[in-house]
């Protein structure tokens, strides 16, 4: 059993309001990136004024997924990394 706490938070996006039951350790990310999807959102909608804001909010969110999804990609799994150190053993033996 973990010794986390649960803490009650209430974040906004898009103009919503979402109460959420997070780790308490997680409420400082959480909330940044919130503010991070509502930056996106109002810089969505200043440039694409004919979209309204549920257009904005779901163009956010594909957004930070598609970045994710290239991060993901490009960084090695550990059994890539295991593999590639076991090879460079493999050579010094």
């Amino acid at each position: 059993m973990t010794d986390a706490k649960i803490k009650g938070i209430t974040i906004t996006i898009a103009g919503r309001s979402y109460s959420l039951k997070v780790i308490e350790q997680e409420v400082e990310m959480i909330e940044k990136v919130a503010r991070e999807i509502n930056r996106k959102v109002s810089d969505l909608q200043s440039r694409y004024t004919a979209n309204d804001k549920q257009d904005c909010l779901a163009m956010a969110l594909l957004t930070y997924a598609v970045d994710q999804a290239r991060q993901e990609r490009s960084t090695p799994s550990v059994l890539e990394k295991l593999d590639a150190i076991q090879s460079e053993l493999h050579d010094l033996l």
